[in-house]
């Protein structure tokens, strides 16, 4: 009776993950803006070649107690990871969900990138992310060590 209750509570989580991204793929059918030298708005111009961002986020689900583990942040919270990239228009471009809470994003980037109709960044482009990433040639980091939001 308990290995059926897992089983049925981890298709409950495949299936919140599933319906949160078919939710989501209204959105998914946007291409990448790419920001040009003639960028109009000043607080992007400086960004030629940048496709926009890239960031995770966390979603509450219910687990067995066995599991929790697995899914448990580092604040305590048991979440699904699920990571998107953007457009300037704020259009989803990609989507992958259901990667457990405690996972590094740059564990979940390296899958996203080597899936086979994973995340694609065209030569010359890059998009911009957060210091839990990799700073490569098609991924922009902040500098590490610079506390860049002083007043939260």
């Amino acid at each position: 009776m308990r290995h059926n209750r897992r089983i049925l509570a981890l298709i409950v989580v495949q299936q919140i993950a599933v319906e949160i991204v078919v939710a989501l793929m209204i959105f998914v059918q946007a291409k990448p803006t790419l920001i040009t030298d003639d960028c109009p708005d000043p607080c992007w111009k400086w960004f030629k070649g940048c496709l926009n961002s890239l960031d995770g986020t966390f979603i509450d689900v219910q687990v067995p107690e066995h599991e929790k583990g697995h899914y448990r942040t580092c604040k305590g919270q048991v979440v699904v990871d699920v990571h998107c990239v953007s457009n300037s228009n704020i259009q989803f471009i990609y989507i992958l969900s259901g990667w457990e809470g405690n996972s590094a994003d740059n564990c979940v980037l390296q899958d996203a990138i080597h899936r086979s109709r994973g995340l694609h960044v065209p030569v010359g482009n890059y998009y911009l992310c957060d210091n839990g990433y990799i700073n490569a040639e098609v991924f922009l980091t902040p500098y590490k060590g610079v506390w860049y939001h002083l007043r939260e």
